[in-house]
Protein backbone atom coordinates (compact mmCIF):
# COMPACT_ATOMS: atom_id res chain seq x y z
CA UNK A 1 0.00 0.00 0.00
CA UNK A 2 1.62 3.06 -1.19
CA UNK A 3 -0.43 5.25 0.88
CA UNK A 4 1.12 3.81 3.80
CA UNK A 5 4.21 4.21 2.65
CA UNK A 6 3.82 8.04 1.75
CA UNK A 7 2.56 7.91 5.54
CA UNK A 8 5.73 7.01 6.68
CA UNK A 9 8.61 8.24 4.33
CA UNK A 10 7.38 10.40 0.93
CA UNK A 11 4.29 12.35 1.65
CA UNK A 12 2.65 12.50 -1.95
CA UNK A 13 4.18 9.39 -3.39
CA UNK A 14 0.58 7.92 -4.24
CA UNK A 15 -0.33 10.96 -5.79
CA UNK A 16 2.84 10.78 -8.32
CA UNK A 17 1.96 7.14 -9.57
CA UNK A 18 -1.45 7.73 -10.08
CA UNK A 19 -0.84 10.25 -12.42
CA UNK A 20 -1.46 13.64 -10.25
CA UNK A 21 2.26 14.82 -9.89
CA UNK A 22 0.69 18.73 -8.94
CA UNK A 23 -1.69 17.06 -5.80
CA UNK A 24 2.26 14.63 -5.52
CA UNK A 25 3.85 17.88 -5.13
CA UNK A 26 1.67 19.99 -2.89
CA UNK A 27 1.80 16.45 -0.34
CA UNK A 28 4.99 16.34 -0.77
CA UNK A 29 6.07 20.30 0.09
CA UNK A 30 3.52 20.48 2.76
CA UNK A 31 3.82 16.95 4.51
CA UNK A 32 0.94 15.70 2.80
CA UNK A 33 -1.01 19.03 4.57
CA UNK A 34 0.99 18.34 7.80
CA UNK A 35 -0.56 14.29 7.02
CA UNK A 36 -4.46 15.04 7.01
CA UNK A 37 -4.22 14.81 2.97
CA UNK A 38 -2.22 11.80 3.56
CA UNK A 39 -4.65 10.45 5.97
CA UNK A 40 -7.83 10.98 4.08
CA UNK A 41 -5.91 9.41 1.42
CA UNK A 42 -5.65 6.41 3.60
CA UNK A 43 -9.44 6.18 3.64
CA UNK A 44 -9.94 6.78 0.57
CA UNK A 45 -6.97 4.63 -1.33
CA UNK A 46 -9.89 2.37 -3.38
CA UNK A 47 -11.76 5.42 -5.04
CA UNK A 48 -8.28 6.93 -5.66
CA UNK A 49 -7.19 3.64 -7.57
CA UNK A 50 -10.29 3.15 -9.08
CA UNK A 51 -10.00 6.39 -10.62
CA UNK A 52 -6.74 5.53 -12.29
CA UNK A 53 -7.82 2.15 -13.36
CA UNK A 54 -10.97 3.79 -14.88
CA UNK A 55 -9.18 6.17 -16.83
CA UNK A 56 -6.33 3.54 -17.69
CA UNK A 57 -9.01 1.00 -19.36
CA UNK A 58 -10.50 3.91 -21.51
CA UNK A 59 -7.51 5.27 -22.71
CA UNK A 60 -6.39 1.46 -23.67
CA UNK A 61 -9.65 0.90 -25.25
CA UNK A 62 -9.07 3.35 -27.52
CA UNK A 63 -5.70 3.12 -28.39
CA UNK A 64 -6.76 -0.38 -28.90
CA UNK A 65 -10.03 0.27 -31.11
CA UNK A 66 -7.32 3.03 -32.93
CA UNK A 67 -5.15 0.19 -33.80
CA UNK A 68 -7.81 -1.85 -35.12
CA UNK A 69 -8.68 0.13 -38.20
Amino acid sequence: MVTLLGFIWIAGIQRFLVGQIGMGLLYFFTGGFCWIGTIVDLVNYKEIALEFNRKMAYESYHIAKFSVK
